[in-house]
C-alpha cells in the first residue's frame, strides 16, 4: 500500500487524530497557557459558516479554544488539514522541487493559496536546512512547549547532521503571524 493511501491524506478527521498523535504524545497541550491538564474536546461545534470545527478543543485553565494547528505552519489556512499534509509529503520528497503551480494542480486549490502554503512549508524547511543539516527527509512541523513558544519535532523520518547522526533540532516560533512567522534556533 502506498503511502499516499492512508486515510490522513484523505480525510480531515484522520489527518487531525494523526497530527494530533505526532505533537501531542501524552495529550493535549494548551497553546495559550502551556497546561496539560482540564482539556476537554467539543464536537459540533460550527463555524460561522455552518460548517463542523474538527479537533476543536478547550481549556479548563486559560478558557480558550485551540486546535492541534494553533502555532503551527498550518494555522490560519483555510486550506484543509489533510491538503496540507498532501503538500508537505510532496514538497519534502520531491527531489528536484514542486512547484506552487504543481500544488494547486494536484492539490485542486486555488494558485494564491498554493503559492501561500508552500512558501510557508519552505520557510519552516529552510531554517532547519540552514542550521547545519546536510540531508533531511522530513518538515518539521510544531507542537506547544510553553505559552507562547513552540518546538518542532519530525513529522516522519529523523535528519541526518553533518556528524552523521539523526537528530532534531529544537526551533522555536514566537507569536507567528500570518504573513510571516518568526522563526529562531534555540540555543541551550
Amino acid at each position: 500500500m502506498s503511502l499516499l493511501n492512508k486515510d490522513f491524506f484523505h480525510k480531515e478527521k484522520a489527518a487531525f487524530q494523526h497530527l494530533e498523535s505526532i505533537l501531542w504524545p501524552n495529550g493535549p497541550v494548551c497553546p495559550h497557557c502551556g497546561q496539560h491538564e482540564r482539556i476537554y474536546v467539543l464536537e459540533g461545534v460550527k463555524d460561522k459558516k455552518g460548517r463542523v470545527r474538527p479537533g476543536l478543543k478547550k481549556c479548563g485553565h486559560c478558557r480558550k479554544q485551540f486546535t492541534v494547528r494553533v502555532n503551527t505552519v498550518f494555522e490560519s489556512a483555510h486550506i484543509p488539514l489533510h491538503k496540507m499534509l498532501q503538500a508537505v509529503f510532496l514538497l519534502t520528497s520531491s527531489k528536484k522541487g514542486f512547484s506552487a503551480h504543481q500544488l494547486h494542480r494536484v492539490l485542486e486549490i486555488t494558485y494564491k493559496s498554493a503559492w501561500f502554503l508552500a512558501h510557508r512549508i519552505r520557510l519552516a524547511r529552510d531554517l532547519v536546512w540552514d542550521s547545519g543539516i546536510e540531508a533531511k527527509d522530513s518538515l518539521h512541523v510544531a507542537s506547544a512547549l510553553e505559552a507562547g513558544l513552540v518546538r518542532f519535532h519530525t513529522f516522519d523520518v529523523g535528519l541526518l547532521n553533518k556528524s552523521g547522526k539523526i537528530g532534531n533540532p529544537p526551533l522555536i516560533i514566537e507569536k507567528p503571524s500570518v504573513a510571516q512567522p518568526k522563526l529562531r534556533l534555540v540555543t541551550k
